[in-house]
């Protein structure tokens, strides 16, 4: 197989910096699991300067400037609105294309002019690669825009496109659009994207349930074949050269009881302000260090809640840091705490869980497919208190650590491993790739 794998964000710390997310980094491991059993693997991700391409582990990453992706093309978002309206119909009911686009016209023009600022240069992109190296088989993030271009160049191309469906940032987005042209726009470029989606692969059962609940609401009709996995963790080697600056050797942890959280600093999904809000609840906070690692929008927030809250001595903020980094402070820590209001698949409890670190997290249902209370961590409501008194119970109590710990890591063996989960997204991607060779529709 020949297979194009893309993300705006690189996953590839070695070469672009530690910028990427858990879900770029499960990118990366299919990537790297489908070329170590001999497939062809290209990786397209933007970046703020290169325009090369590098082999990594097997992975041809193709790094594009992104500046170079700003120009806007009319052109492409119209075709895309019209197929978007094209599949609104049914055939018994489709009229002449021209007739359908008058009562359209404004919704159309602001597609034209007011679409995402790379996506026709990302979408020029993808059709450079896959025309120059014969893909067979395109995935990406089901977000937009990424995948709207994508589904252009499967859909001009005839070859399969298959989605990670991770969260529910397309959710979010047409959700808190604040007019119904708005949302009526953003509708139709997810129709498009589906109606062009072979195969969703969904990151937990609970996640493919939660979807079906957002489709019904936005309105989306989906025949795409659908599978539930999550590729795991592959616990990485070595000291990235970005992660020179921030080595953890430097700090001192000695006589405290450290507490990390590992994520994006975000809106409407992680809830690191449980964590800030609860340290002066804790009786010996003194002893209690919590670091955080991971960027976004509301790391500075957060910082001056806990300047606020007169606990800087008892946070750090480490910022954006490399995969070896994220394992290298996990190994260093008692806990993980993963406090979320949503989750798809948690790459950071699953690493802690690898690692046979004890895994503190909300009591929600995707993190109840692997985190059975008292068993293989502990589940928490979301309130400061409740999180307070969780690492208490932690902290005091050393034998349950223990316990958590040995079954943890027996869970995160069994479940996390990528080189058997590999072999699933393999026959997958073969079976769609031999499916639309039978219908004639590639070569």
């Amino acid at each position: 197989m020949k297979i194009l794998l893309l993300s705006s964000h690189s996953p590839f710390d070695e070469i672009t910096g530690p910028i990427a997310a858990g879900a770029e980094t499960a990118m990366r491991h299919i990537a790297e699991g489908l070329a170590e059993r001999n497939h062809e693997v290209h990786y397209l991700t933007l970046n703020g300067e290169y325009d090369r391409i590098v082999e990594l582990n097997g992975v041809k990453v193709h790094l594009r400037p992104e500046h170079k992706a700003k120009k806007r093309q009319g052109r492409f978002y119209q075709k895309a609105a019209l197929g978007a309206l094209e599949t609104s119909f049914s055939i018994a009911e489709r009229v002449p294309l021209q007739t359908l686009i008058k009562p359209y016209k404004s919704w159309l023009r602001q597609i034209i002019t007011r679409g995402h600022y790379y996506l026709w240069g990302f979408k020029r992109y993808i059709e450079e690669i896959v025309i120059q190296h014969n893909i067979d088989l395109i995935h990406c993030f089901s977000s937009t825009p990424d995948a709207l271009a994508a589904a252009a160049v499967a859909n001009k191309l005839s070859i399969p496109l298959t989605l990670r469906m991770g969260g529910r940032f397309w959710y979010l987005k047409y959700k808190n659009m604040q007019t119904a042209s708005s949302k009526q726009r953003y509708k139709g470029q997810l129709d498009y994207v589906f109606a062009n989606t072979d195969l969703l692969v969904f990151n937990s059962r609970v996640l493919q349930l939660e979807t079906e609940k957002m489709f019904h609401k936005v309105g989306i009709n989906s025949s795409a074949q659908e599978m539930v996995l999550d590729i795991g963790v592959k616990l990485q080697e070595g000291m990235s050269p970005f992660a020179q600056e921030k080595t953890l050797d430097k700090l001192d942890l000695a006589e405290k009881f450290v507490v990390s959280c590992i994520g994006k600093f975000k809106e409407n999904s992680k809830r690191q302000d449980l964590l800030i809000r609860c340290l002066p609840l804790i009786p010996k906070k003194d002893k209690i260090l919590l670091i955080f690692a991971g960027g976004g929008p509301t790391l500075e927030k957060m910082m001056k809640l806990a300047e606020t809250l007169n606990v800087t001595s008892n946070t750090l903020f480490l910022g954006d840091i490399s995969r070896n980094q994220v394992f290298d402070l996990l190994k260093k820590s008692h806990i993980l705490a993963h406090p979320t209001d949503f989750e798809g698949s948690s790459k950071a409890v699953a690493e802690a869980m690898v690692l046979g670190k004890p895994v503190l997290a909300s009591d929600i249902p995707p993190l109840r497919e692997h985190i059975a209370n008292g068993e293989t961590g502990v589940l928490s409501s979301n309130t400061p208190e409740a999180f307070a008194s969780q690492i208490s119970r932690l902290f005091n109590d050393s034998v349950l650590r223990e316990k958590l710990s040995e079954n943890a890591k027996k869970y995160g063996s069994k479940h996390f491993d990528p080189s058997n989960n590999i072999v699933s997204y393999e026959k997958a991607f073969q079976s769609l790739i031999d499916w639309k060779r039978q219908l004639g529709l590639t070569s």
